[in-house]
Protein backbone atom coordinates (compact mmCIF):
# COMPACT_ATOMS: atom_id res chain seq x y z
CA UNK A 1 0.00 0.00 0.00
CA UNK A 2 1.40 3.37 -1.06
CA UNK A 3 -0.02 6.67 0.26
CA UNK A 4 -3.18 4.88 1.37
CA UNK A 5 -3.71 3.36 -2.10
CA UNK A 6 -4.12 -0.37 -2.52
CA UNK A 7 -4.44 -2.36 -5.75
CA UNK A 8 -5.77 -5.91 -5.49
CA UNK A 9 -6.42 -8.58 -8.09
CA UNK A 10 -9.51 -10.77 -7.88
CA UNK A 11 -11.03 -13.36 -10.15
CA UNK A 12 -9.80 -13.44 -13.74
CA UNK A 13 -8.90 -9.83 -14.62
CA UNK A 14 -10.46 -7.73 -11.89
CA UNK A 15 -8.37 -5.00 -10.33
CA UNK A 16 -9.74 -3.17 -7.31
CA UNK A 17 -8.29 0.23 -6.49
CA UNK A 18 -8.96 1.42 -2.94
CA UNK A 19 -7.87 4.43 -0.93
CA UNK A 20 -7.68 3.98 2.84
CA UNK A 21 -9.80 0.82 2.41
CA UNK A 22 -12.55 2.69 0.51
CA UNK A 23 -13.13 1.08 -2.91
CA UNK A 24 -12.74 3.62 -5.73
CA UNK A 25 -12.71 1.68 -8.99
CA UNK A 26 -12.81 -1.92 -10.18
CA UNK A 27 -12.07 -3.28 -13.63
CA UNK A 28 -13.27 -6.16 -15.80
CA UNK A 29 -15.39 -8.05 -13.27
CA UNK A 30 -15.89 -11.78 -13.70
CA UNK A 31 -16.32 -12.97 -10.13
CA UNK A 32 -19.12 -15.56 -10.14
CA UNK A 33 -20.12 -18.54 -12.26
CA UNK A 34 -18.67 -19.49 -15.61
CA UNK A 35 -18.43 -17.83 -19.00
CA UNK A 36 -18.18 -18.76 -22.66
CA UNK A 37 -21.06 -21.22 -22.51
CA UNK A 38 -19.74 -22.90 -19.34
CA UNK A 39 -16.38 -23.69 -20.92
CA UNK A 40 -14.37 -21.25 -18.73
CA UNK A 41 -14.36 -21.33 -14.93
CA UNK A 42 -12.34 -19.33 -12.42
CA UNK A 43 -9.49 -21.12 -10.65
CA UNK A 44 -10.34 -19.34 -7.38
CA UNK A 45 -13.56 -17.50 -6.72
CA UNK A 46 -13.41 -14.37 -4.55
CA UNK A 47 -14.96 -14.53 -1.09
CA UNK A 48 -18.37 -12.91 -0.62
CA UNK A 49 -16.70 -10.16 1.43
CA UNK A 50 -14.44 -9.32 -1.52
CA UNK A 51 -17.40 -9.22 -3.91
CA UNK A 52 -19.26 -6.96 -1.47
CA UNK A 53 -16.23 -4.66 -1.38
CA UNK A 54 -16.23 -4.42 -5.17
CA UNK A 55 -20.00 -3.87 -5.10
CA UNK A 56 -19.39 -0.85 -2.86
CA UNK A 57 -17.43 0.93 -5.59
CA UNK A 58 -19.32 3.48 -7.69
CA UNK A 59 -17.68 2.64 -11.02
CA UNK A 60 -16.58 -0.44 -12.90
CA UNK A 61 -14.26 0.06 -15.89
CA UNK A 62 -14.71 -2.56 -18.61
CA UNK A 63 -11.73 -2.62 -20.96
CA UNK A 64 -13.47 -4.55 -23.73
CA UNK A 65 -16.64 -6.49 -24.43
CA UNK A 66 -15.46 -10.09 -24.15
CA UNK A 67 -17.54 -12.20 -21.77
CA UNK A 68 -14.62 -12.74 -19.39
CA UNK A 69 -14.36 -8.96 -18.88
CA UNK A 70 -17.97 -7.84 -19.35
CA UNK A 71 -19.58 -10.67 -17.36
CA UNK A 72 -23.31 -10.04 -17.03
CA UNK A 73 -23.98 -12.36 -14.03
CA UNK A 74 -21.25 -10.51 -12.13
CA UNK A 75 -22.65 -7.11 -13.14
CA UNK A 76 -26.04 -8.23 -11.78
CA UNK A 77 -24.29 -8.98 -8.46
CA UNK A 78 -22.66 -5.51 -8.56
CA UNK A 79 -25.99 -3.87 -9.32
CA UNK A 80 -25.27 -0.39 -7.92
CA UNK A 81 -22.05 0.30 -9.79
CA UNK A 82 -22.08 2.16 -13.10
CA UNK A 83 -19.87 0.72 -15.82
CA UNK A 84 -17.43 2.87 -17.75
CA UNK A 85 -16.44 1.86 -21.26
CA UNK A 86 -13.62 3.08 -23.52
CA UNK A 87 -14.52 5.18 -26.53
CA UNK A 88 -12.83 2.99 -29.12
CA UNK A 89 -13.77 2.19 -32.71
CA UNK A 90 -15.58 -1.15 -33.00
CA UNK A 91 -15.90 -1.50 -29.23
CA UNK A 92 -18.67 -4.02 -28.66
CA UNK A 93 -20.52 -2.87 -25.56
CA UNK A 94 -23.21 -5.25 -24.41
CA UNK A 95 -26.64 -4.38 -25.72
CA UNK A 96 -27.87 -5.31 -22.23
CA UNK A 97 -26.54 -2.09 -20.72
CA UNK A 98 -28.31 1.24 -20.74
CA UNK A 99 -26.11 4.33 -21.11
CA UNK A 100 -26.96 7.43 -19.11
CA UNK A 101 -26.18 11.06 -19.96
CA UNK A 102 -22.71 10.84 -18.38
CA UNK A 103 -21.60 8.04 -20.69
CA UNK A 104 -21.90 5.48 -17.90
CA UNK A 105 -23.68 2.22 -18.60
CA UNK A 106 -26.00 0.60 -16.11
CA UNK A 107 -26.99 -3.04 -16.55
CA UNK A 108 -30.67 -3.38 -17.36
CA UNK A 109 -31.74 -6.00 -14.81
CA UNK A 110 -34.67 -7.08 -16.99
CA UNK A 111 -32.40 -7.99 -19.90
CA UNK A 112 -29.78 -9.75 -17.74
CA UNK A 113 -32.10 -12.40 -16.31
Amino acid sequence: MVCGLELRTLGHATLLLSSDRVPLLATDPWLVGSTYWQSWWLDRYPADDDIDLIAATRHIYVTHGHQDHLHLPTLRRLENAATLHPDLPNYNRSESAQVDGDGCAHPDARSLV
